[in-house]
């Protein structure tokens, strides 16, 4: 097992520019990225969701230029040169598995394992399915995602993440006025 956490590295600079991936466009939600690193016209996403553990979801974008497809793996590396996240992992002779993540305080669960799902976003929402291949060998396209869960379900196949989403602005003025303020009214005697 090989622990990797590295502070910022030339490998991952701070993406200035950066589009949003819309998850529902009829209500304008999008995936709330925590971390944006890389640069470059094409930009694949990861969510990393520590429910099984009692934690939150987090999100990351990465962006690269072609002519080279990055993998999962890459996206990763990228992530935690930059000092987002930690990961833990094993390499085999078929490939590397990741064998645990860190963020902040949130951590998963080796005995767990982590499973990797590939979503679609179909709009409204995202349709996910359980990875063919290993991190080091799933090649990113833009706009793509990748999904982490500690944890499978009971046959073996990946658990899909939730996401953090960001409503669209409008939306949480029409949740925020109709919860509205509360006025407390004084008794009168």
């Amino acid at each position: 097992m090989i622990r990797c956490t590295f502070a910022a590295a030339a490998l991952a600079v701070v993406s200035t520019a950066n589009a949003d991936l819309v998850i529902d466009s009829a209500l304008g939600t999008t995936l709330d990225v925590s971390h944006s690193v890389g640069s470059g016209d094409l930009t694949s996403y990861m969510v990393i969701d520590f429910g099984a553990t009692g934690g939150d979801s987090v999100a990351f974008s990465y962006s690269w230029s072609g002519p080279t497809t990055p993998t999962s793996n890459d996206m990763i590396e990228a992530i935690v040169a930059a000092g987002f996240l930690s990961w833990e992992y094993t390499d085999y002779s078929f490939g590397r598995a990741v064998d645990n993540f860190s963020y902040g305080d949130m951590s998963g669960d080796p005995s767990f394992y982590w499973g990797l799902s590939l979503g679609d976003v179909v709009d409204p929402g995202v349709s996910w399915a359980g990875s063919p291949v290993g991190v080091s060998d799933n090649l990113l396209s833009n706009n793509s995602l990748d999904g982490w869960y500690n944890g499978f379900n009971d046959d073996y196949s990946t658990i899909p993440p939730a996401l953090p989403l960001v409503p669209a602005p409008g939306v949480l003025t029409g949740l925020l006025l109709a919860v509205g303020p509360r006025r407390r009214r004084r008794a009168t005697r």
